[in-house]
């Protein structure tokens, strides 16, 4: 048995350049992971700043 979705994270520009997501993939996440197993990371940069002013944290069940 297999299922998919989709999610789509929007960041929004507050200045001059645009943030950039260094990898856009194709991710399989495992049944048998553990719980608390991070399942994507990503890389966001943005010339503009030197500190992340961001946060994220989603748990989808």
């Amino acid at each position: 048995m297999t299922s998919s979705f989709s999610l789509t994270i929007a960041v929004i520009d507050m200045n001059d350049n645009s943030p950039q997501i260094m990898v856009q993939q194709n991710h399989t996440v495992m049944e048998n992971n553990k719980s608390n197993f991070p399942a994507l990371q990503l890389l966001i940069t943005d010339v503009d700043e030197s500190i992340c002013h961001c946060g994220l944290k989603v748990r989808l069940f």
